[in-house]
């Protein structure tokens, strides 16, 4: 059995990394490193295979970017949807959009009927829209966003969690992501093996 902590647990952990002097970016960069061989696994053949991320504002959209631009680095075509305006997000944010954008692939804002219209054509869904932090029922282009992945028969990769489940508790207030499978950073957290949340979590991967 995995050892499992406490969302805040991890978040301190991170918060205490970062203040023994491991750069956010370094610690961002290895979840996407992460997150991409999950993806590669998923997909077998990277060239040509085409992938979108779904990204929120904060650092798990971050981790979700920095996976799409390995596998667009590896010939991936790749397009990002994020729930906001890529180049209003902070620092790490706008670098992680870079990072995309630097790569060959698309960055763009998040609408219903471009979500739509790219997941129908899409081989893997990369799930960066909301963190094991996050509680309560999602709303506005997250929710939209949520609900796109539900209607497209494409497997999908999750950041930490499956967005709209609750790390702390499994809870599931509203829509949910369904994912193929999770990855996850430094240890199971509560909402990865608690129902009804832990029914979308998929394959576990713990990494770090």
């Amino acid at each position: 059995m995995k050892q499992i902590a406490t969302v805040a647990a991890v978040q301190a952990a991170d918060k205490a990394a970062q203040e023994g002097g491991t750069p956010v970016e370094v610690l961002m960069g290895r979840a996407g490193a992460a997150v991409a061989t999950a993806a590669v696994r998923e997909l077998g053949t990277v060239a040509g295979r085409r992938v979108v991320a779904l990204a929120g504002k904060g650092h798990n959209g971050g981790d979700a970017l920095e996976a799409l631009a390995r596998l667009a680095r590896r010939g991936a075509g790749a397009e990002a949807l994020v729930t906001g305006e890529p180049d209003d997000l902070d620092e790490q944010g706008r670098r992680c959009v870079a990072l995309v954008r630097a790569a060959g692939g698309r960055v763009r804002p998040f609408t219903a009927e471009l979500a739509g219209r790219l997941l129908a054509g899409a081989d893997l869904v990369l799930d960066g829209l909301l963190g094991t932090g996050s509680s309560g029922a999602p709303r506005g282009a997250v929710a939209e966003a949520i609900a796109a992945t539900s209607g497209a028969e494409v497997p999908v990769v999750a950041v930490d969690i499956p967005s709209g489940v609750d790390g702390a508790t499994g809870e599931v207030a509203g829509g949910a992501v369904r994912a193929t499978v999770t990855v996850t950073f430094q240890a199971v957290k509560p909402g990865h093996v608690l129902p009804p949340g832990s029914a979308r979590v998929g394959r576990l991967e713990v990494t770090g």
